[in-house]
């Protein structure tokens, strides 16, 4: 089973779940609080609902360091997010999706319309369409 590491939009809780089990209950609080470098009890949750560990959002980069390096490799879902494309992009020639600063990286470049919804009709470079990105998941593997 691979560990996975979901963060979540909004300054949400990091969510880890997939730890080995060790038969004891213990053992996973304090992989994780090593990670972290915990200095009191209570910065490692666990949602039994949800069965899975939390830690602040600001701990995530040195948790997916640590378990990497412990567990070799670390799965990653990161929500949230929104793509933004401007008019100039979408009425752009798309053989010049290279030239795109948009969030969505030229993938909506000269398609002739606006991602999601437009919600701003003047901007510098045109009217503003706005849409929710999908959950990036990737695999973190150490050097």
């Amino acid at each position: 089973m691979v560990i996975t590491v979901t963060i979540r939009p909004n300054g949400a809780r990091t969510e880890i779940r997939g730890l080995p089990w060790t038969g004891n209950s213990r053992d996973n609080y304090t992989v994780l609080e090593a990670a972290i470098g915990a200095s009191r009890r209570g910065q490692v949750t666990y949602d039994r609902t949800g069965r899975f560990f939390s830690v602040a959002r600001g701990h995530t980069g040195a948790l997916i360091a640590y378990l990497g390096q412990r567990y070799g490799e670390v799965g990653i879902i990161q929500h949230g997010g929104v793509a933004r494309c401007v008019s100039a992009c979408w009425n752009a020639e798309p053989d010049t999706a290279w030239e795109c600063e948009c969030s969505g990286a030229g993938s909506n470049h000269g398609s002739q319309r606006p991602i999601g919804r437009v919600v701003a009709d003047v901007g510098a470079a045109g009217a503003l369409a706005v849409a929710p990105l999908e959950p990036r998941r990737w695999t973190y593997t150490p050097g």
